[in-house]
């Protein structure tokens, strides 16, 4: 998700904070654990949250990087932005029936 660096990142969900991985001017993540599913959010220059604290839908949890040379950015990135996945069972899941204030929205092009 293209993004200005050093922008907010909001918890998609409420949940609780199951991994908060600082690998410097690697590739920096958390993971979000929530009924039934994760969530994951890349590429983060800080972090807003701690490993097993609660947090609420909405709540500032990191704040984004991803620009070169950054910390969070990793080898390979080439700008700003927030990687965001979901995962259910396993494995990567559409996100769009998981966010309750997304469910609804309609993309253009897209069959379902």
């Amino acid at each position: 998700i293209p993004i200005e660096q050093n922008s907010e990142v909001h918890a998609a969900a409420s949940g609780e904070v199951e991994a908060v991985v600082d690998n410097g001017m690697g590739y920096n993540y958390l993971i979000l654990k929530h009924s039934g599913y994760v969530t994951l959010y890349g590429h983060l220059l800080s972090f807003a949250v701690e490993e097993g604290q609660e947090v609420a839908e909405g709540q500032v949890i990191g704040y984004t990087g991803g620009q070169k040379g950054t910390p969070g950015a990793g080898q390979i990135s080439t700008g700003p932005h927030l990687h965001f996945e979901i995962i259910a069972g396993g494995e990567h899941r559409d996100p769009l029936p998981y966010l309750p204030f997304m469910a609804e929205l309609k993309i253009a092009g897209r069959d379902s």
